[in-house]
């Protein structure tokens, strides 16, 4: 991978505070110039990105992912028809979407593309009009998304700003490491419900950060793989399936390791787990309250994550247990 140097930012690669400070920046990019009428956003998604685009004046339209969450092309296809649109397709927990497809409906319908890579490492093989990482959830920083404008058509100046760090972000920043020591309690991202579009600039130290820690990506993503099949051989694989089976892609820099529970019980069994063995095992996503509720499967309601980060060995924290 390319080394970025903070001087390699301009008209067309950002940095911003998060990736909904991203996200607001794309959309406020394209309903400039593109009369969109509405955004689709995948069934399985956060519920903090529903107050980003309730600043703009957009229907918000869902389609339907299958239980491994790999998009229903039918389904979606019907949803674009005689609509101008934006898709937001999301790369679920650092594995790509089928971006072929994808592409292959936007040169049909009248579509702009958004790849949210949230769960991600920064990479150069972007797919979509606008693709946004958010580099917290990957590397060590207190803040950082990286977006970038891959149609010149949307180029914009970027100012490089940055903010004082925010305690929520000291907070998110340490849980990586001290959920390692069993003299802490686990400590939790409390995510509001509300977006302030003033405050999308990274953190002032963060900003001098990313140089660095992009330069160990390749180191991170061994330590990542290691874990992540660490987990895929030491959990049951019966009650805790496996979302992605076989993995074909090189590029493959796993956020999480992601499974479907048999069901919400046993998923609780499994957090509860991690809360005595102080590693953050968690439930994903909190669903926007807008989603119909027949949209979502039982799978996608039993989405378990277990931790990958490189600032720890699965397999030699769990070796005395």
């Amino acid at each position: 991978m390319k080394n970025i140097s903070i001087y390699d930012f301009d008209k067309n690669t950002h940095i911003y505070k998060n990736g909904r400070s991203s996200l607001y920046i794309c959309l406020e990019s394209i309903l400039k110039n593109y009369n969109a009428k509405q955004i689709l956003l995948p069934v399985v998604i956060c519920d903090e990105i529903i107050p980003v685009i309730k600043k703009f004046n957009i229907e918000i339209v869902f389609y339907n992912l299958t239980d491994n969450l790999e998009i229903d092309f039918d389904k979606l296809e019907e949803k674009l028809e005689n609509k101008k649109s934006i898709l937001l397709a999301v790369n679920f927990f650092g594995l790509k979407n089928n971006w072929k497809k994808i592409n292959d409906l936007k040169n049909v319908y009248d579509i702009v593309t958004i790849e949210d890579s949230a769960h991600c490492h920064v990479s150069e093989n972007e797919h979509a009009d606008f693709s946004f990482f958010s580099l917290r959830k990957i590397y060590p920083l207190l803040s950082g998304s990286m977006l970038k404008i891959n149609n010149s058509k949307y180029n914009r100046p970027f100012t490089y700003r940055t903010s004082l760090p925010k305690i929520e972000e000291v907070s998110y920043f340490l849980r990586n490491y001290i959920r390692l020591k069993a003299t802490y309690s686990k400590i939790k991202n409390k995510n509001t419900a509300i977006f302030n579009s003033k405050d999308i600039f990274i953190d002032c130290f963060s900003k001098y950060l990313i140089k660095g820690v992009l330069k160990d990506d390749k180191k991170y993503q061994e330590i990542r793989l290691n874990n992540y099949n660490y987990w895929l051989n030491y959990l049951p694989e019966k009650e805790l399936t496996p979302i992605f089976k076989n993995i074909n892609d090189r590029d493959f820099y796993p956020y999480v390791y992601p499974c479907i529970a048999s069901s919400r019980d046993y998923s609780e069994k499994w957090i509860r787990w991690g809360i005595e063995k102080n590693i953050t095992v968690m439930s994903w996503p909190k669903f926007p309250s807008i989603i119909h509720e027949d949209m979502l499967t039982d799978a996608h309601k039993n989405i378990l994550c277990f931790p990958v980060n490189q600032q720890m060995s699965v397999a030699e924290f769990l070796k005395y247990e």
